[in-house]
Parts: structure tokens; sequence; C-alpha cells
């Protein structure tokens, strides 16, 4: 029984539960699970939020099956579905064009690829993909006949009136109990063969398929796009175990794709039954050229811009990521013509209500910027060609991008600022080197400044 409350991260244990007992998981905002007696308390608010949940999604099912839809031809090729996040238009080509490099031709190749995008409404086509808003509804609406439609949302029906769960289990994972998993059941006898591909975004509860097929009928895989998944100490050094890393080395995914041999070894530690392939980096976008930066020496920083509200003495806080970015600028204008580059992960949220980032942390950006110590790029930059225009790159402990600028063979390192200096750190991580406090700092950056200079006047 794994007693998570999933929307807040509540709680957590391992193992993964399978489908018996995945309906006593509480799956909604401001829910409880009561140890002995197996129960989940919560709040009417959310029942009914479930509830008109699950009849919007039949609502959904029950049109499609009295206004068919001309069936589609998907062609003859085995499938592919991928589960994500969703994408902008542009982001959407680039993504298509990341997932058809050489080394995912073992995933992909002659299959037709289907992607699960939030963000987009009306399906689209983009080379041999197709981007829609559900797969399952997408596959339901395109794949049965009428009348397999037809019996599939009279069994729904029967399930729903029947089901003694909805009692029981105060209407938690209606939705994906008694219509998602039925529906995937159905459309698995007629796709047959078909790779599953979802993110890391989908840790704690992955896409219902991968809880219904299984590895005989083709891959379950997880693209870990990110590689910074692994925890942090405090001031006092306790490194705080991460569960997110645990319940994504469960039984149901059969392969992870992952940046790096380190990161390979934490899930094999986890799960040594499990496929692991080493591929590189995976931004989930090609590299991209872009314009020449303007200083003589150009430092690129990797922040995670923090939440307000966030524990102070933890990685990660106002206090650390202040600290980070102060002591580089300090350091920097010791060097003349050095310009200090910053790239955030995400546009900041001001004034956001509940997730709001930091607003001391954006006042010393804003700042910084004003007086022309900081130049603050977009975050949609392309992480590559700013690593390969880049003199200089710092993350913070241990962001992804620093990894990135490494396999370019680049000089990379993620910087434990003055203000922690003193915790318990590793020294490196994925063959990228820490550099702990101001001092370190200055020493690292007039080698690299120096080496910079000598270069360009031997040219």
């Amino acid at each position: 029984m794994r007693d998570v409350l999933i929307s807040k991260r509540r709680l957590h244990i391992n193992p993964e539960p399978n489908w018996v007992t995945v309906s006593k998981v509480p799956l909604l905002d401001d829910a409880t699970f009561v140890f002995g007696t197996n129960e989940v308390q919560n709040r009417l608010a959310a029942r009914i939020k479930e509830i008109a949940k699950a009849c919007k999604y039949l609502a959904l099912m029950m049109v499609l099956t009295m206004w068919p839809r001309k069936n589609k031809n998907l062609g003859t090729r085995l499938f592919c579905l991928f589960f994500s996040d969703g994408f902008s238009g542009t982001s959407r080509a680039q993504f298509y064009e990341f997932l058809h490099e050489e080394r995912f031709l073992s995933i992909l190749n002659e299959r037709l690829l289907i992607v699960q995008d939030r963000n987009i409404w009306k399906t689209t086509k983009i080379g041999d993909s197709i981007y829609v808003k559900d797969i399952a509804l997408y596959l339901f609406s395109n794949l049965l006949n009428s009348r397999e439609r037809l019996t599939l949302v009279s069994k729904i029906c029967i399930e729903l009136i029947r089901s003694k769960r909805l009692a029981r289990f105060g209407y938690m994972g209606l939705t994906k109990l008694s219509i998602e998993k039925l529906m995937w059941e159905w459309i698995q006898k007629r796709i047959g063969e078909t790779n599953l591909i979802a993110t890391n975004s989908y840790m704690e509860m992955l896409p219902t398929p991968f809880y219904v097929f299984s590895n005989k009928t083709g891959k379950r895989y997880l693209f870990w796009y990110s590689n910074n998944n692994f925890p942090n100490p405090s001031q006092d050094g306790f490194e705080a175990h991460d569960n997110r890393i645990d319940f994504a080395c469960r039984s149901e995914v059969d392969a992870h794709l992952v940046w790096t041999s380190d990161f390979a070894d934490s899930i094999r530690n986890r799960n040594s039954a499990v496929e692991i392939q080493v591929v590189g980096s995976l931004m989930m976008y090609p590299k991209r050229a872009i314009e020449p930066l303007e200083g003589l020496f150009n430092i690129v920083l990797f922040d995670m811009t923090p939440w307000e509200g966030y524990p102070p003495m933890m990685f990660g806080s106002e206090l650390f990521m202040s600290s980070f970015i102060k002591d580089i600028v300090d350091v920097s204008l010791e060097f003349p013509g050095t310009r200090v580059y910053l790239k955030p992960k995400r546009k900041f949220v001001r004034n956001g209500g509940r997730y709001t980032h930091s607003s001391s942390y954006l006042a010393l950006i804003d700042g910084s910027i004003t007086e022309g110590l900081l130049n603050l790029l977009d975050p949609t930059t392309n992480i590559y060609g700013l690593c390969e225009r880049a003199d200089l790159i710092l993350g913070f402990p241990f962001a992804s991008p620093a990894i990135i600028a490494n396999e370019l063979s680049k000089p990379s390192f993620y910087y434990n600022p003055e203000f922690s200096k003193h915790w318990k750190i590793r020294q490196s991580m994925d063959n990228v080197s820490v550099i702990s406090g101001k001092e370190n700092l200055r020493l690292k950056m007039q080698e690299i400044y120096n080496l910079k200079n000598s270069r360009f006047n031997e040219s």
C-alpha cells in the first residue's frame, strides 16, 4: 500500500501498489490515508470534483459513440505512445526532431508515434507523428468501431454502478480505475504490440496503460528529461532520502533512458533487474546554434529560482541562490571584459498566489540587471547553443545543463556558494566538479580567463 497524497507528495512508502490496491491511493487534494483502517478521508468538495471529472470523461465517450467519426487509417505499423507534459507550437516541431535522432531508432523505428500533448485541442500531425489532447480518447474514437464503443461504454456504466470502491474509498481514483483502466484493456486488444513512453513528470503515478499493459506486448520506457533528481544536504549535512526516484523504479517500467552512468547507478541500486540505457542528455529538443554572446569572456549561470517560503537553510532556498548569484557577479568584476548571463529554467512567477518565486531573490536579479552586472536570457534559449557560446558554465548543484556543457567539452562546474561552502556535499557528479566558496571560484575563473586570453593572443 502506498499512502501518498499525490498532489502534495506528503507521504511516501515502497513498493508501488498494483491495480488491485491502487484504488486505495488518495488521488485528490485535501485527502489523507488512515493507517490501520485503510480508509481515505477527504472533503466533500474533493469527492464532487472527482465525480464531475469521471462524468465529463464518460460523457465525452458517449458523444463519440452516438456521433461516430469515420475511423482514420492509422497505418499498419506498430504503435508508440508518448505521454508528455505538453508543448508549444514551436517546441512541438523541435520535439519531433529530437525524437527522431539516431539513438531512439530502436524505440521508434517503423512505429506510428502518438504524443499526448496537454496544450493542444485539435489533433495535429507533424511528419509521421500525431499530437493529441488525450491518447485514450483518440484511440477510442479512431480505432474502435461503433459497436465496440457502445459495448465499452456499457461495461463502464455497469462497473460504475456495481463498484463497491466508490463508497469505501471516497470516490478516489474513480476516473482511472473505473473508466481509463477498462478503456485501455479494450484498446490493448486492438493495437497489439505497443511501446509506451513517459517522462519523470509521472514518477508518482504513471499513465494508466503502464499498469494495464505488460512487457510481453511492447516496452514501457521512462525518459529522464532532467538529471538532477538527487537529494541535497541541509546546513547540518543531513541528506534526506528522495523517494521520487524510488517511485520511478517500480516494476511497471521496463527500461530507463538516462543521461549519465552516475544516474544509472542510482536507479540500479534501487532496481537491479530493470534495463537502463545511458544515452546522454535528454532535454527533449535538438541542438541549435544561437547568436554570439557580447562579452570578451562570457559566463553563463543556471540557477533554480527559489520559491517563496522555502526553508532558508536548505539547498535551493533564497539565501542559497542569492549567495550563488552574488558570489559569481562579485568575482566576475575582477576580470575585465566579463559578462555574466543568467538562463532561468522557467519564467519568473511574481505574485502568483500559492506558488510564487522569492520576492527577495527576484529583487536581487532585477537590481543586478539594472546595474549592468547581470544579463537575463529567455528561459526558452537553446541550452546546447548557449553552452557552445559560453566560456565558462556554472550551475547550482546539481543542475542538468552543467552536464550538457561537459558533453560539449566546455569548462563546466557546479558552484556551491560561500553561504554553504562548509556543508557536506559530494565533490563531483557526472564528471562535473564542484567549486566551493568564493576563493576557489576566483582561482578557477582566473585559470579559465587566462587560458582564453592566451589563446586569443596566439590567434
